[in-house]
Order: C-alpha cells, then structure tokens, then sequence
C-alpha cells in the first residue's frame, strides 16, 4: 500500500502573516463556563437510545447510497457491452452479494447470445437464490437454450413468479410480440395468489389477444381490490395501452376510485401522450 503523502506546511498568504506573540503581555484567563439558570436551562443531552437510532440511520442512509452507485455502474456495464464490460458483469452475478445486484448484473446484458457465459448462467438458473435463478432462467430462454430453461420457468410460473419479460421478442406495428409459448405461461399467472404476477400476466394475455380473461382481472383489481397503491399498479400496467378504447374504460374507473392518488394517476394517465411499454 502507498504511505499516505504528508502535506508539506504552507507559508502564510499575503496578509495573513503570523502575528508574533507579546511575551511581556499580561496572562489572561479563560472565561468560565456560565451556570444554567432558571432562565437558560440546560440543552437537553441526546439518550443513548437517541444516538443510536441516529447512528442506524446514517448506516441505513449510506448503505442505500453505495448500493444505487453499485446499480449505476452495473448499468454503465451493461450499456458498454464488450469483452471487459461482461466479463466484470459475471464477476457480480457470481459474487456472494445481495441477490439484488447479482440479479441485475444478468439483467442489464442484452443482445446476441454469448457462449461463454452459457455456462455460469446455466449453474445460477439451478440456484436456490430466486432473484438470480429467474433472470438467468429469463436470459437463457430469450437466447435460444429453450430445452433447459423452459422447465425451469414453469417451476418458477407454479411459484407464482411474473414471466412476461423472458417471453417479449420485440415489438411490430408499435405492439408488442411474443414468444408463441406465452400463452399458457402467462394463463397459469392469471391463477397466481401474487396479485402483481395476475396484472403482469394479463397485461401479457391482452397484447396476445385473450382480451376477455385480461380485462376482467384488471376490472377486478380497480374495483374490489383495497390497497391503494395496488390499484395504482394496474393503472400503470395499461399506461402504454390508454388509447384502446376497451383499457380506457377499466382506467376510468380509476376517476371515481375512493382514494384520491388513484383519481389523479388516472388523470395524468388519460391526458399524457402513451410511453412505449418497457
């Protein structure tokens, strides 16, 4: 390790010379320390209890900092896309840290399939770390190796887990396409007890076609469903699809929702221009 540079003392700046001390002067003494009277009481000290609620935040503050840089750079990673950038890439996908930031490191990779890394994807996709074993299930799927993931997804499909995204090929006409397997993943979404994974997979079914089952778990949802910001979920899902005068109708209903959060997202939604679905 390189010793640490010692900052070499610097000469005063121009009329900040030091002032030379008057040896005959005469000592002066420190000023006492004022005692708290009735009328300036004494601050309050902090508890332990309070230093200690204050030291975990500022950990928990620091931590969420290091971690959205380590996302960033994984980010950048992705976005270079060459040799170096994918080899660091599995350097995290097989690191011990958090299943998170492995997960994400398979994510952020697109493109043609890579052979090499086929088979750290392959042993990842056979962990017991969910987050990594769907997106690397997911990636091999989108790059051809059909006859090994597709058991694997229909696993995490029994689980309840959102596939939609490992069945997306791209998108014609400004729609999206789909794998022609999609359909009978995405029908036993429908039945999952994860309310997210029902709005992904009918979200998946609409675009295919099967409108009827789609639009009756998106009308469920917006009127029976009591969390709010699960209702604010399914308006989100249909954002990109508010121009089709059937989802139109399942987000107005969002106008008369009880909670006044879902009345104005579906507010900004109508009279915003539709994004392209992510």
């Amino acid at each position: 390790m390189e010793a640490p540079k010692i900052e070499e003392p610097k000469a005063p700046e121009a009329g900040t010379e030091a002032v030379k001390v008057d040896e005959k002067a005469p000592d002066t003494e420190a000023p006492k320390p004022i005692e708290p009277t009735e009328e300036s009481p004494k601050a309050e000290q902090p508890t332990p209890a309070g230093d200690a609620a204050q030291e975990e935040a500022s950990k928990a503050a620091a931590a969420q900092t290091e971690r959205q840089k380590q996302l960033q750079d994984i980010y950048t990673l992705g976005r270079q896309n060459n040799d170096e950038s994918i080899s660091k890439l599995v350097d995290i996908m097989k690191s011990d840290q958090e299943p998170g930031i492995r997960a994400t490191a398979i994510r952020v990779i697109s493109g043609d399939k890579i052979d090499r890394i086929l088979p750290t994807l392959k042993e990842l996709a056979n962990s017991d770390v969910q987050p990594v074993k769907i997106e690397a299930a997911i990636l091999l799927y989108k790059w051809g190796e059909k006859e090994f993931a597709s058991p694997i997804l229909d696993e995490l499909s029994g689980q309840g887990v959102a596939l939609r995204r490992a069945f997306l090929i791209g998108r014609k006409d400004g729609k999206n396409q789909y794998d022609p397997a999609a359909k009978g993943f995405l029908q036993k979404g429908l039945g999952a007890e994860n309310v997210y994974t029902r709005l992904d997979a009918a979200l998946g079914l609409y675009e295919i076609g099967d409108e009827k089952k789609a639009l009756e778990v998106f009308q469920n949802v917006m009127e029976k469903e009591e969390t709010f910001y699960v209702r604010l979920a399914a308006l989100n899902y249909l954002r990109h699809l508010k121009d089709d005068p059937k989802i139109k109708k399942v987000i107005e209903i969002a106008l008369k929702d009880k909670d006044e959060r879902v009345q104005k997202r579906a507010e900004q939604i109508l009279n915003e221009t539709a994004p392209n679905p992510e």
